[in-house]
């Protein structure tokens, strides 16, 4: 694959992490927000959870692929032919 091509993947793929990133920021400070609230907690709680349990399953799986493209590049970039 072209070295630009490479790096094109490798920004969009950290982009998307870092949008995941944002997401659970996000229903982090909700959750927060829900928690510190007087009384029990809202209804929206085990809602709010259940989106954290799915960024963090997509976000394990995102970060894992990405280590990995990322390592794939700078391994051909130092062993390939036309190493940088």
């Amino acid at each position: 694959m072209d070295r630009a091509v490479q790096v094109e993947v490798l920004r969009r793929h950290s982009h998307y992490v870092g949008t995941l990133v944002s997401q659970l920021t996000d229903t982090l400070t909700q959750l927060a927000q829900v928690l510190s609230a007087p009384g029990p907690p809202a209804a929206e709680t085990a809602g709010l959870l259940a989106q954290c349990a799915a960024l963090e399953s997509r976000l394990r799986v995102e970060t894992d692929l990405l280590v990995q493209r990322l390592h794939f590049f700078v391994e051909d970039t130092q062993s390939g032919p036309d190493a940088l």
